[in-house]
């Protein structure tokens, strides 16, 4: 199950030091899975680092020099059971991160690291200059 979205924007870090215990924790998770939509359970088992792992979970991971990821962005047109793995990785991605997406139906909505497992799911309210019902007093 899942619905269509695309990526509009994000700002992600997580140090190359920490990628090592993330890998192993969402290793843990699939285990506990019998399935993810649209992931292939094995090739995210065999994989040797979490960009490879993001990779089967449709990101695509950009890695620096120094071998952090520096950012994640979605390489495909579903939302599957990214705020569980979000939740996973939670501990070691940097506090403040964040993935922007409008959905199938047009709402704008974010994924955003509060620290720990900490992940907030925010939706945007959009409001026109004209439109009264949101006029300041």
């Amino acid at each position: 199950m899942g619905y269509c979205v695309s990526q509009t924007g994000s700002s992600f870090f997580m140090k190359a030091a920490d990628q090592e215990a993330a890998l192993y924790a969402v290793k843990r998770w699939v285990r506990t899975r019998t399935k993810i939509s649209w992931v292939d359970r094995d090739i995210v088992l065999s994989r040797g680092d979490l960009a490879e792992a993001f990779f089967e979970f449709g990101y695509v991971a950009e890695v620096d020099d120094d071998g952090n990821i520096v950012d994640i962005v979605l390489d495909r047109e579903k939302w599957g059971e990214e705020r569980l793995l979000f939740g996973v990785i939670g501990p070691w991605v940097r506090v403040g991160s964040y993935i922007r997406y409008v959905d199938e139906e047009g709402a704008h909505f974010q994924v955003r690291w509060s620290g720990g497992r900490g992940v907030v799911t925010e939706y945007a309210e959009i409001a026109w200059p004209d439109d009264e019902s949101h006029a300041q007093p």
